[in-house]
């Protein structure tokens, strides 16, 4: 598992999100062909400037055009809080992972604020599954059955026999 750490204060007077103005950090995690990555954790501090306002913070991604919230967090005090998610996101064999950190306040006179954002992920080979086949075949004695066997093993198969009574 890699584990980054943004050390940035991140503070927004914004109450509504249009455009990109919630977004305060973004990040790539660039895919690689037969693997895939998961997002295992993500963490920040959350707080406001002052009472009287909520921070709300969360962390996005976006999935064939639509934007999924990986983590979701709220704060009225004005002391930073610790928050963490684990979202077990897990993205497409060779896809890139962006994340995207937000932040708006609930009153435009008292900002927002969040520090110390970390993600953790975890990039994994991709393992084919081989499908297995059952093949039959019967024998009029052992030793026909052996030598079928051994030429099935000398090629890779797994090889079961029975002997029927």
């Amino acid at each position: 598992m890699v584990k980054i750490v943004i050390p940035n204060i991140y503070t927004t007077p914004y109450t509504v999100c249009d455009k990109s103005y919630c977004v305060q950090k973004e990040v790539t995690i660039p895919g690689e062909p037969g693997r895939q990555i998961t997002v295992d954790e993500l963490t920040l501090s959350l707080c406001v400037a002052a009472k009287g306002a909520t921070a709300t913070a969360w962390v996005t991604t976006e999935v064939n055009g639509v934007v999924v919230v990986l983590a979701d967090w709220t704060e009225v005090e004005i002391n930073y809080m610790p928050k963490s998610a684990t979202p077990g996101f897990i993205a497409k064999d060779g896809e890139s992972v962006v994340l995207k950190w937000n932040l708006k306040t609930s009153n435009s006179a008292i900002r927002a604020k969040m520090k110390d954002l970390t993600y953790s992920y975890t990039v994994k080979d991709i393992v084919e599954e081989v499908a297995e086949c059952l093949v039959v075949v019967e024998c009029e004695n052992q030793e026909e059955a052996d030598a079928i066997a051994q030429s099935l093993v000398d090629k890779g198969a797994n090889v079961y026999t029975r002997k029927t009574i």
